[in-house]
């Protein structure tokens, strides 16, 4: 006789297998259907787990539901699809994603959801920023914030490449050809090194995202500061304002600091963006290949400074109305995945 889904999950936080209709516990995974919905794992010598906060139907979301009321509100929520994108989880067939961590990744730091019970619909000031309100019933409500996770990834070996160099050559003796050069080009070499890679992930105004840093860090906290570039902690020292949408930060800026005097001056050079547009005609920000594109009203380059106007927008994140001329500055991160595997 197969087991019921609340025995599934109590055998799952036990770490016991056990098997039901459309859940099962291998121990140290659970499953919904096929999909991997938790895995135990460890962080600084404690065992957590890391839930999976993709959507597949409404009846895994149930199970997810309920497979987090057995005593794992205070672990980390991710999305697997997208540390499977980052390369930090192994991949399966459509939805059937193993949940096994990739050999070398480690978790070396996190915080935890944030979960409140109300029994009546929650203030503005009572949900805390990227937190999503769920109605249970009219005197029942959840308030929900994943946490964030940083994940440390050993490589054994990464192939780099030296520059190239110039060795001498010797002639043999006695006779020395007058046209042989003295120094003869060598190939390239190739040489295996250690390497190791940090990966944050967490949420953005309800998307699941993961952020390869620039640099080792060792806590959350300075996860999210080392993906922030020199000028913009700058201007957060100074106490300027700061927007921010995704991994593009926007601070006002006087336009006649950078020779921009009149509105004719700033139309005339926005009209003349070299960059791309997408099919109304705004200007798409620099980006990764195949990401997902912030476009923007109008952009300017001056001086090396992007400087831009009006509204930014982009797929998975709320339009930003920009108080006037701003400039722009990415973030530091090397890489960026969302849910389900798409690049952000």
């Amino acid at each position: 006789m197969a087991n019921t889904n609340e025995q599934v999950f109590a055998a799952f936080r036990n770490k016991q297998p056990a098997k039901g209709l459309n859940v099962r516990s291998t121990g140290d995974r659970c499953y919904s259907y096929g999909l991997c919905i938790a895995v135990w794992t460890q962080c600084k010598g404690r065992d957590i787990v890391l839930l999976n906060g993709d959507r597949a139907s409404v009846t895994t979301s149930s199970h997810q539901s309920a497979l987090r009321s057995h005593g794992l509100y205070d672990h980390p929520t991710t999305s697997f699809s997208a540390l499977s994108a980052a390369g930090l989880m192994e991949q399966g067939d459509n939805w059937s994603h193993p949940g096994k961590l990739m050999p070398g990744v480690e978790v070396i730091d996190y915080t935890p959801d944030y979960h409140r019970w109300h029994d009546r619909e929650p203030e503005p000031c009572e949900v805390p920023y990227g937190a999503t309100v769920t109605k249970h019933s009219d005197t029942y409500y959840t308030v929900h914030r994943p946490g964030a996770i940083l994940f440390r990834q050993t490589l054994e070996y990464q192939e780099v490449e030296r520059p190239r160099i110039w060795t001498p050559w010797i002639p043999p003796r006695p006779y020395k050809d007058p046209h042989q050069p003295s120094y003869i080009y060598t190939t390239k070499q190739r040489a295996l090194v250690p390497c190791q890679k940090y990966f944050i992930a967490s949420m953005d105004e309800g998307q699941y995202f993961v952020s390869q840093l620039p640099r080792p860090v060792q806590t959350v906290k300075q996860a999210f500061e080392a993906l922030k570039p020199a000028l913009v902690r700058q201007w957060e020292q100074e106490g300027r304002e700061v927007l921010r949408q995704g991994e593009w930060f926007f601070a006002p800026v006087c336009a006649q600091d950078y020779g921009i005097t009149t509105k004719a001056e700033w139309f005339r050079q926005a009209k003349a963006w070299r960059g791309e547009r997408d099919h109304n005609g705004r200007a798409i920000l620099p980006r990764f290949p195949g990401s997902n594109p912030h476009t923007v009203a109008q952009a300017v380059r001056v001086n090396g400074r992007l400087l831009v106007a009006g509204t930014v927008r982009h797929p998975q994140h709320r339009t930003l109305k920009l108080p006037g001329i701003c400039v722009a500055i990415r973030n530091l991160s090397r890489g960026d995945w969302s849910a389900l595997g798409s690049v952000d």
